[in-house]
């Protein structure tokens, strides 16, 4: 993280700008990243510490993280998901799927996108009532 330093009467204080700005402007920024990214700036500092929990847009694109996907679900906050992107190279178990569509439909879910490499032709079914119909 880029910092400047500032002279004031002979003392040199560093200024960290990134973690001034509004927490809407860093939810704009980190909606860019992929979610495992956001969730790892957590370490930058206490300011940091729970920003990831309210990004807007989560964006997995992995195969071997299921338990990942999980956690960021399950430590949210209140806050809605705007966005949910997974490509994930499916062998036989939808069920953890399932679970995420639960959890996503609790924080008001507005785009899903879910790319499977579904070798089974299995068929994905949604919790009943997800799509508000």
């Amino acid at each position: 993280m880029a910092q400047r330093r500032l002279e004031v009467s002979g003392v040199v204080k560093d200024i960290d700008r990134l973690s001034a700005l509004h927490n809407a402007i860093l939810y704009s920024i980190l909606s860019l990243l992929p979610t495992k990214e956001v969730v790892q700036t957590c370490v930058l500092s206490k300011r940091w510490r729970d920003v990831w929990c309210s990004v807007p847009c989560l964006d997995f694109d992995e195969t071997d993280f299921c338990k990942f996907i999980d956690s960021v679900l399950q430590f949210r906050d209140g806050s809605n998901v705007t966005n949910f992107c997974l490509t994930w190279n499916v062998m036989d178990d939808f069920s953890p799927a399932c679970l995420w569509m639960i959890m996503l439909a609790r924080h008001n879910v507005e785009i899903v996108d879910i790319s499977c490499n579904n070798r089974s032709h299995q068929v994905i079914k949604f919790p009943p009532n997800f799509f508000g119909l």
